[in-house]
């Protein structure tokens, strides 16, 4: 089994991208991990008392305090990235017989993540589609979308990081051909 794991900046279309693989290989998504595992990790709550409403994280409080401080954000981290790897692992091996397995890690090369997979795919998109699209589909303020982007790894060093590309600046029909044009060439390997 070879193991691909898909990174890009926040609304950079990577979860596109793995929702198309998904239709041919296995894939996981770290994100959907992290949102479960958030709600049920008593150590999070204990870690962030003042993110706690009626006994659960509140979400949208909880990203205002860890996108507000690298400290706190690392302390988040500190407890999730284990857990969520962890997950990774056991699922992974269910699927070892597998060609491909591809799992979607957000903060691939920020987290050093890289060595816990054979290759990686980075899904790039320019700011102005970037933007656009966190204003629209997520409701997202222009300063949320720049904290974020700002607590992320520079997209240019990422690409020189990645061993494959996707640029997502156009319209999902192109985007699907992009990644059939890649799963082509990873297959014909």
């Amino acid at each position: 089994m070879k193991t691909i794991a898909i990174t890009g900046s926040i609304g950079s279309g990577k979860s596109t991208v793995t929702k198309l693989i998904a239709k041919k290989y296995y894939t996981q998504s770290c994100d959907e991990i992290n949102r479960r595992l958030l709600y049920e990790s008593e150590a999070v709550r204990e870690a962030f008392p003042e993110c706690v409403l009626e006994g659960k994280i509140d979400k949208v409080l909880l990203a205002e305090k860890v996108f507000s401080s690298a400290v706190e954000r690392k302390r988040l981290e500190g407890i999730m990235h284990p857990l969520i790897l962890k997950e990774i692992r056991e699922k992974l091996k269910e699927h070892e017989s597998d060609r491909y397995c591809f799992v979607e890690v957000p903060l691939l090369f920020e987290a050093h993540w890289e060595i816990y997979f054979d290759e990686s795919l980075l899904v790039v998109t320019d700011l102005d589609h970037l933007y656009e699209r966190l204003l629209r589909d997520r409701k997202m303020s222009v300063e949320e979308i720049t904290k974020r982007l700002e607590s992320q790894m520079d997209v240019t060093k990422k690409m020189r990081l990645a061993d494959h590309l996707i640029f997502n600046n156009g319209t999902y029909e192109e985007l699907e051909a992009k990644v059939s044009q890649f799963l082509y060439e990873l297959e014909a390997k």
